[in-house]
């Protein structure tokens, strides 16, 4: 993700590899440990448990139903698709009502459009869904027409960053300054961990004009703990970050924090916890953002939140900055859904606010969009669109001060596979840039 209080269904940040030894397991013990994983929400785990389980009763649909459940959770789309396929061609499909929007859901992240409508219609058809499922596959439907319809801004290039920076884990929330870009990477052994499997640490990482990433110095990286996402203050002499902690399972819990640069401009050994108004004890504050509002002629820092007041899962919250002092949280209503609203970046020089949101219509998973401020509020959310989104999720947009560069983390086609089996896992760093003007031709 891409730090949240979920890990896999919600941001797509993480995965988790194991070795999981099956042989000798009876089919009712193979489910209990699909039970406990999912409970924990490590759906690699599930997935694996439920596979083996399949080896035995290959025809049970409510077996087949739960491993297309956690394959979608745990984002295996192709597998996911099959199976919800086998799910409703079996004589028990009625007793699955959502599987039909499920498949229609997983459709449209792989970007087919055409059968996606198709399915959501279906499923709007029978009406078998409750209200709330079938609003969301009324606008979902809709989507996937717009989506079919929608044409690349040939303007623009999305490249991979590659291997220098990139590794089969997921790496994400880029953020250039000057000639260093910094970036958080989730390749790291959690060497304490007494959770089995063993889990993994996300480390800030820093690469100074394309050089390979490397940890920040200093221990600046948490040992226990993640340290995740990067925002600078305007005059570079703050750096936000956030610390998280695992709770249960792979659940995790953020809060925010900073460091503030010495004499000798190293940035100092102790972090900064910020108030308990902004890491409201039980709730998570994640993904830092810093820009400087005109209108309010302030520093504004940017959070994403499930705390309460807010709209429904993940929401957009900002608090003024006044040197060591900071405002009341207020949540961004106007931008926010009852889905995960997350990624807060402010481009100050245009003084937009760029998201990503899985709420307002897009082209499948979390897409990235922008909302221009006003003096009145906010302007119309507008979705970037291609080349910037895909089919699959897109979050951590950030742009240069010209407008003219950026990066995004997205796991689209392209990014590399943890796991090539499931094709699934995980989030790759991409650059955006938009292409210099052509030349004109040489007078004759």
């Amino acid at each position: 993700m891409h730090l949240t209080r979920r890990i896999l269904p919600l941001s797509l940040l993480f995965c988790l590899a194991s070795a999981v030894a099956l042989q000798g397991q009876s089919l009712r013990a193979l489910e209990k440990a699909a039970d406990k994983a999912i409970a924990a929400k490590d759906y690699y785990t599930a997935m694996v448990h439920l596979q083996e389980a399949l080896t035995r009763a290959p025809e049970k649909p409510a077996l087949l139903y739960r491993y297309a459940e956690v394959a979608r959770r745990f984002h295996a789309y192709p597998q996911a698709a099959k199976h919800y396929r086998k799910v409703l061609d079996s004589r028990e499909a009625d007793a699955f009502p959502d599987a039909l929007f499920h498949l229609a859901e997983v459709e449209k992240i792989q970007g087919n459009y055409e059968a996606a409508e198709n399915h959501f219609r279906q499923f709007l058809a029978e009406k078998k869904g409750s209200p709330s499922l079938l609003e969301r596959a009324r606008r979902e439907a809709e989507a996937c027409r717009w989506a079919a319809e929608l044409r690349p801004d040939t303007a623009w290039v999305v490249e991979n960053l590659g291997r220098r920076i990139n590794s089969p884990y997921s790496d994400f929330a880029a953020l250039e300054r000057g000639d260093t870009l910094y970036y958080t990477s989730y390749r790291f052994d959690f060497k304490e961990d007494s959770y089995r499997p063993r889990r993994r640490l996300a480390k800030i990482l820093s690469s100074r004009r394309g050089s390979r990433g490397r940890t920040l110095p200093r221990k600046f990286n948490e040992a226990q703990r993640h340290t995740a996402f990067t925002a600078f203050s305007h005059n570079g002499k703050r750096i936000y970050f956030a610390i998280c902690s695992y709770t249960q399972g792979v659940n995790i819990r953020c809060e925010l924090y900073y460091r503030e640069k010495d004499r000798r401009r190293r940035w100092s050994r102790q972090p900064v916890k910020l108030p308990e108004s902004i890491n409201l004890p039980g709730f998570t504050a994640t993904q830092p953002a810093i820009g400087f509002d005109s209108t309010l002629q302030k520093e504004v820092l940017f959070f994403a939140s499930d705390r309460p007041g807010g709209k429904g899962k993940l929401d957009l919250w900002f608090v003024t900055v006044d040197g060591k002092s900071f405002g009341t949280p207020q949540n961004l209503e106007a931008l926010n859904t009852p889905e995960d609203d997350l990624a807060p970046f402010f481009h100050t020089p245009s003084q937009t606010l760029y998201f990503s949101s899985e709420g307002h219509p897009g082209l499948g998973s979390f897409d990235v969009f922008r909302a221009a401020r006003r003096a009145s509020g906010w302007g119309e959310v507008v979705n970037l669109g291609l080349p910037f989104n895909s089919s699959y999720a897109d979050l951590h947009f950030t742009l240069d001060d010209s407008g003219q560069k950026g990066y995004l983390s997205s796991n689209r086609p392209g990014s590399m596979f943890l796991d090539r089996e499931y094709q699934a896992c995980c989030f790759d760093i991409w650059r955006v840039r938009k292409k210099p003007p052509p030349q004109p031709s040489p007078e004759s």
